[in-house]
C-alpha cells in the first residue's frame, strides 16, 4: 500500500537532498500535502515554491517526464499554469534515492492569486464562465499536442484492479464501477473528444488573479475524455440544489464552448463522468489511506466517498 511506502520514507534526508539540486537551503522546506505524492513548499530566489517527490511505484520516470513536457508545452502556448522549474543540473526531473525507494523530484512555481471564492450568484457565473473559457483552451491547446507517453486512463490499475479484490459487501460498489466502465467502452476516442486533460481540475487545484486562472497539480495528467475534466470541477457543485447546479452547469458549458466546442451530450455524459470520478475518489482513499489508524474526520471522509458512488447525484 501507498501509506507504508510513506510510513518508511525517510524525511530528514531525502528532501533535503532534493531540494539542494535546486539552489536552495533545505532549513526552508516546508511540508504542505502527503498524499500520492509528497508536496513541500522553499524559498527559491525568495519566492515562494513546491517540491514534489514522486515514488517509483505511483509514477514511472517516463510518464513524469512526459507531464512536465505538456505542462511546458501549455505555459508556452499561453496556457495560465504553474510553471515547472529545472534544477541546477538543467534537468526538470531529479531523482533521489531512500530507505523506502526511489523518488522522482520535480519542482513547481507557485501559482499567482488566491484560492477561488464563492459567494453572490452573479459573482459565481462570472467565475464559472471564465473558468469553463480557462478549461476550453487548455482543452483547445491539448488537441494539438502531439502524441506523449502520457498513461491512458484504462491503464490506471488503480481502477481495473482494485474492484475484482474488494471484499463482498463492496458488491454494489462493483457494480457501479463496471456499469460506468462499460458506457465509457461505448464513447467516441477521437481527437475532437479525448486527449490529454489536467485530470483533477478542482478549485483547490486553481489559483485565481483577476480574470486569470492557473492551474496546477498535473500528476493525474492522462489520455481521457475532455468531459471528464468538465465534470471533476463541478464536483464542487455537488450539494447545491438540483436548479442551481444545473444553471451553473450550463453556465460553465456556455464559457468552455467559446475555447473548445462540446460533444452534443456532453450534459448527459457529465453524469457518467461524475459517477467515474466518484469510483475514483473511493478507490484512491482505499489505496493511499491508512485505513487501520483513520481518525473520525477521514473516517467520515471515506464514508461520504463512498455513500456518492451508491447516491450519484444528477447533473441534468
Amino acid at each position: 500500500m501507498h501509506h507504508e511506502i510513506l510510513k518508511a520514507f525517510d524525511r530528514t534526508v531525502t528532501p533535503a537532498e532534493a531540494v539542494s539540486r535546486w539552489e536552495s537551503d533545505s532549513q526552508t522546506l516546508t511540508p504542505v500535502r502527503e498524499g500520492a505524492n509528497l508536496v513541500y513548499q522553499f524559498s527559491l530566489n525568495a519566492r515562494p515554491t513546491y517540491l514534489r517527490l514522486t515514488h517509483a511505484s505511483h509514477r514511472s520516470r517516463g510518464e513524469v517526464d512526459a507531464e512536465i513536457e505538456f505542462v511546458r508545452y501549455l505555459k508556452s502556448s499561453g496556457c495560465s499554469v504553474a510553471a515547472p522549474v529545472p534544477s541546477k543540473a538543467n534537468l526538470w526531473v531529479e531523482q533521489v534515492d531512500s530507505c523506502a525507494g526511489p523518488f522522482l523530484v520535480s519542482v513547481f512555481e507557485e501559482a499567482p492569486g488566491e484560492r477561488l471564492q464563492w459567494g453572490r450568484d452573479a459573482d459565481n457565473r462570472r467565475t464559472l464562465s471564465l473558468m469553463g473559457e480557462a478549461l476550453g483552451k487548455l482543452h483547445a491547446l491539448s488537441r494539438q499536442y502531439p502524441s506523449s507517453d502520457r498513461f491512458y486512463w484504462h491503464q490506471d490499475r488503480l481502477l481495473f484492479d482494485l474492484p475484482r479484490n474488494l471484499p463482498e459487501f463492496e458488491a454494489p460498489v462493483k457494480r457501479e464501477a463496471q456499469d460506468v466502465f462499460r458506457f465509457l467502452e461505448s464513447l467516441l476516442t477521437t481527437p475532437d473528444h479525448f486527449g490529454l486533460i489536467h485530470g483533477d481540475f478542482i478549485p483547490s487545484n486553481i489559483r485565481r488573479q483577476g480574470d486569470t486562472f492557473t492551474a496546477f497539480d498535473f500528476d493525474d495528467c492522462c489520455y481521457h475524455w475532455y468531459v471528464y475534466d468538465i465534470a471533476i470541477f463541478m464536483w464542487s457543485a455537488a450539494q447545491l440544489s438540483a436548479e442551481r447546479r444545473r444553471s451553473y452547469l450550463q453556465v460553465f458549458l456556455g464559457g468552455y464552448a467559446k475555447r473548445f466546442a462540446l460533444p452534443d451530450d456532453a450534459p448527459q455524459q457529465i453524469n457518467w463522468f461524475r459517477r467515474l470520478s466518484n469510483v475514483a475518489r473511493y478507490f484512491h482513499s482505499l489505496r493511499n489511506w491508512d485505513l487501520v489508524n483513520l481518525s473520525p474526520e477521514l473516517l467520515e471522509e471515506l464514508e461520504s466517498r463512498r455513500n456518492a458512488i451508491l447516491n450519484p447525484i444528477d447533473f441534468t
